[in-house]
Order: C-alpha cells, then structure tokens, then sequence
C-alpha cells in the first residue's frame, strides 16, 4: 500500500483515478520513480459483476459492464498498454519554507523576523497552500495535533477553497464515539474492523479542562471499550 485513492471517474478514455502518496519511505521511492520516468504503466484489481461476450474489430472480446474495484497500482508491465499513470514530485522542506505567512493556518506569536519579514519556520504550522496540504492537515487536527485548535478555522475554510468535503466538527463527542466503536467492534473481518478503530479513535478527542461544560465532548471512552479497541488496533 502506498497511498489511497481520493477520487475515480469514468472519461471519454476509461478510468480516470486520482490518488494521493503516503508520506512513508516506500511511498515516496516509487513517487521518485515514476517522477523519473521509470514507472508509467497502472494495474487494476477487480471483480466482473456484469459482463458479457462479444466482437470487437472482428476480435473477440469481453465487455465489461460492472465492476467491483479493489485495487489500483502502478506497474512497470501494465496487461493494457492502455493503462498509463503519472506523478508530481513531491515539494521539498525548502520550498515549503519558501512560502508566505498566509499559506499556513496558524503562526505562534514572537520570534524575531528575517530580513523578508517572516517569522522563524518553527513558529509557522499547518501549510493550506493546496488541496493536498489543507487535507493532511485536517486530518492531523483530528489526531490531537498541537495547535489544531487555533489552526483549524482556516483549514476548514481552505478546504472549502479546494473542494475538499467538510464536516461540521473534526472530533467525535463521546456519545457518538461509543455508538461507532460499537458497530466497529462488530465487523467481522478484522481488517475492516481495525481500520474501523483507528479512524475513530483517531477522530474522538474529550473536552479540554477550559472548555464549557455541558457542550459536545463528554467523558474519556470506557475502560471496556479502550481496552477492546487497543486490542483491535494492536493486532
């Protein structure tokens, strides 16, 4: 697995799939790759649900009317030559410095200046510059991320800007958070269930000690139901 499919659409050609790159090693390497030039062909695993026999340029051919996709890869031997695939490069941790204070949804008071007027780059957090960005940085401010808190009003709205789906809240309050961990538990093909918990336990985030009492938060999960969801994940 190397990242994860955000949006798959029929065009005039075929399937035209969208995916975004997970920020590990092996990720990246095959990134570089197909930058380069060295990986261009696409793989795809699925199930015919409909189908059916017939011609084509006086060939004979399988018609695919329905498919249940699992998978879609990048491959050095596509079966279609049909089937191509392209990457951008990566931006580097220089080019993400280069940006403007307004690129990034929250900016620690203090610190001196450069000679450009920009804080230190340790005081600069959560780039919304793009879609990707805007995204990863949602999803960081649901796993308890510092600063999430102030961040997250302009990540929702740079969100907004690029299309992304948003949410109402970014966190699950306890109520919601058992009722799901519940139905989680109950999958019984483990994969799914364990993936199940940690976007959950991912998403849950109690009440901090200055917020109101009495507003969507509520208490720490239950000790049975950390228990079991500990155990899912660690499997």
């Amino acid at each position: 697995m190397i990242g994860s499919v955000h949006d798959a659409r029929e065009d005039a050609t075929g399937l035209r799939v969208r995916a975004r790159f997970s920020s590990d090693q092996k990720a990246q390497s095959v990134r570089t790759k197909m930058v380069e030039g060295h990986l261009k062909g696409m793989s795809f695993t699925y199930q015919a649900v409909k189908h059916y026999l017939g011609q084509h340029a006086g060939k004979s051919a399988r018609f695919l009317q329905e498919l249940k996709l699992f998978e879609v890869t990048v491959s050095p031997f596509p079966i279609n030559e049909l089937a191509t695939a392209s990457a951008k490069a990566a931006m580097t941790s220089a080019s993400i410095n280069d940006l403007p204070d307004s690129a990034f949804a929250y900016i620690e008071p203090g610190g001196s200046k450069d000679a450009e007027g920009r804080p230190p780059e340790s005081l600069r957090h959560f780039p919304v510059h793009d879609r990707a960005h805007a995204d990863n940085a949602a999803v960081r401010i649901a796993q308890g991320a510092e600063f999430g808190k102030q961040a997250l009003p302009k990540v929702r709205a740079a969100q907004e800007k690029f299309g992304s789906k948003v949410t109402e809240s970014s966190s699950l309050d306890f109520g919601q958070f058992s009722d799901l961990m519940g139905k989680a538990l109950s999958i019984t093909y483990r994969p799914a269930a364990k993936a199940a918990a940690d976007l959950l336990v991912a998403a849950y985030q109690p009440l901090d000690d200055d917020d109101a009492a009495g507003t969507a938060g509520g208490p720490e999960p239950t000790a049975g139901a950390a228990a079991q969801a500990r155990a899912l994940r660690n499997e």
